[in-house]
């Protein structure tokens, strides 16, 4: 069974933090993918894993790169809400 996986771009107006990712991050557009695994467990049952990932510039020497950190769905809500919020106000 092939998993499905959805791509979308979301866009920070203001800097932003995540758990889990040390470096506060600054207001731009990211890239996220989310991915449903569908695996067999004993006892003859599926299960599903979803994953999600961003897509962050890491600074390392000149140029950097570019790394997908995996990441909590509702913290990435709690930190759009908390961006619009901000922006609203």
């Amino acid at each position: 069974m092939r998993a499905p996986v959805v791509y979308s771009r979301i866009n920070f107006r203001r800097p932003f933090s995540l758990t889990g990712i040390a470096a506060r991050q600054p207001a731009g557009s990211y890239s996220i993918e989310t991915r449903d695994r569908h695996y067999w467990t004993f006892p003859f049952s599926w299960e599903k894993k979803t994953k999600t990932t961003i897509r962050l510039h890491m600074l390392s020497g000149l140029q950097g790169s570019l790394h997908e950190v995996e990441l909590d769905p509702r913290d990435l809500f709690r930190a759009l809400e908390s961006d619009r919020l901000a922006v609203a106000a």
